[in-house]
């Protein structure tokens, strides 16, 4: 399957269904945790669940991109196609083929939580 594909298979699955995939793959969660341990040791939140990527999807999406401006990461993150997202993932972090389906669940979870993030820069 390519990615378009498993964005298909996976766009409509649940946040907690997504979660599931991500946190099962060894290689990107390794991969995520080895760029960022803070994320391992923050209490109160579960890697990858909503809350987390509310709280990270910035962090996570300025480091794929290059882009450091908060405004700009927003508009880049919230007009970003889950194709996209997904294969900078992979590209940034190096994972291999098996990783894909957990990189396509990843970028649909980040995605979701720059839409729906409340410090949105008002229009």
């Amino acid at each position: 399957m390519n990615v378009s594909e498993i964005v298909s298979k996976y766009e409509n699955q649940s946040d907690a269904e997504l979660t599931q995939t991500v946190v099962v793959n060894y290689d990107l969660t390794q991969a995520i945790l080895a760029s960022h341990p803070q994320m391992a040791q923050d209490a109160g939140f579960e890697l990858f669940d909503p809350n987390w990527a509310k709280r990270y999807w910035r962090n996570i999406a300025g480091e794929i991109t290059g882009i450091n401006a908060y405004e700009k990461i927003y508009s880049w993150a919230v007009g970003a196609s889950i194709t996209n997202v997904a294969t900078l993932l992979i590209d940034h972090y190096k994972l291999p083929a098996v990783a894909l389906s957990a990189a396509v669940a990843l970028a649909i979870i980040l995605v979701r939580a720059a839409r729906s993030s409340k410090d949105a820069p008002k229009a």
